[in-house]
């Protein structure tokens, strides 16, 4: 079994203790940020018809429960309630159907799915609902956080974490660096590599991710020996196969190819890691 990295544990650990209509406001908040109000709708008027709300595409009604340790039996009662609503009132039109849980869904959970919609699938549970969290853009996966009281210092080292894991997952390139000798200063090192009509400008965006950078070099400083040369050799490999004659050239398209990489919803805040 995996071990979840510190934003999946505060992630499980809030969202599970959200309550009722607290944890059916929470998951409505999520699939508009993800859908947006033409993907998604709560159709607040009628949400005691067995409908907390709709995503279009999928014609699918969605149902939010939080109970707060309510016995199987009761719970069952309620989920077998709201479902006998929307069968009466929705599914004629929306003929799929999803279950948010506070909680991880139980084999009776799962097999109650079965019974009222022929799927297991359709029950959603804490570890389904922070797997979609975390793939949500980086920006919107702060914004989430920030609603659940999770710092931004945890989301941005998490999105570090995965960053350089990836980087060291690819094969190991050949040839060995000596990184004594390539690792002055950081502003004498911009000044020796970048025109000096670029200097102003490169150093100043220095300066405005000087955060992000200390979580990347917290994030580096926690690997093995071995870990963090293999990534200096990587991130130089992944240099050199860039087109360009100048540094600065080389160094914009390899800045390029990392945030298509790790940046596709072009989020500031992931620039500023990358």
């Amino acid at each position: 079994m995996r071990v979840p990295t510190l934003l999946q544990s505060h992630l499980q650990s809030q969202v599970s203790g959200l309550r009722g209509t607290t944890f059916q406001d929470f998951i409505a908040e999520v699939l508009y940020k993800i859908h947006g109000t033409a993907g998604f709708t709560t159709l607040r008027d009628v949400r005691d018809e067995g409908c907390d709300g709709i995503l279009v595409k999928e014609k699918c009604v969605i149902a939010c429960y939080g109970p707060d340790n309510a016995t199987f039996a009761r719970q069952k009662k309620k989920i077998s309630q709201d479902y006998d609503k929307y069968v009466a009132r929705w599914q004629a039109t929306q003929p799929n159907w999803r279950l948010y849980l506070n909680l991880e869904p139980s084999p009776d959970h799962l097999a109650l799915a079965v019974t009222l919609h022929g799927s297991k699938d359709v029950i959603w549970g804490t570890t389904r609902i922070v797997k979609l969290i975390e793939e949500m853009r980086f920006g919107l996966r702060v914004e989430i956080c920030r609603e659940l009281h999770i710092s931004e210092e945890v989301v941005g080292r998490d999105f570090v974490k995965g960053l350089l894991d990836d980087l060291l997952s690819q094969p190991e390139p050949a040839g060995t660096v000596n990184y004594g000798k390539l690792a002055p200063d950081l502003e004498r090192k911009v000044r020796a590599n970048f025109p000096a009509e670029s200097v102003a400008r490169v150093l100043a965006l220095v300066d405005l991710t000087a955060d992000q950078q200390m979580d990347v070099n917290e994030a580096i400083g926690l690997l093995s020996n071995k870990d963090t040369k293999i990534l200096k050799v990587r991130v130089l490999s992944d240099f050199n196969r860039t087109s360009g004659i100048t540094f600065e050239q080389r160094f914009v398209a390899l800045t390029k190819d990392y945030a298509m990489r790790y940046n596709r919803g072009d989020d500031d805040e992931v620039s500023g890691f990358i």
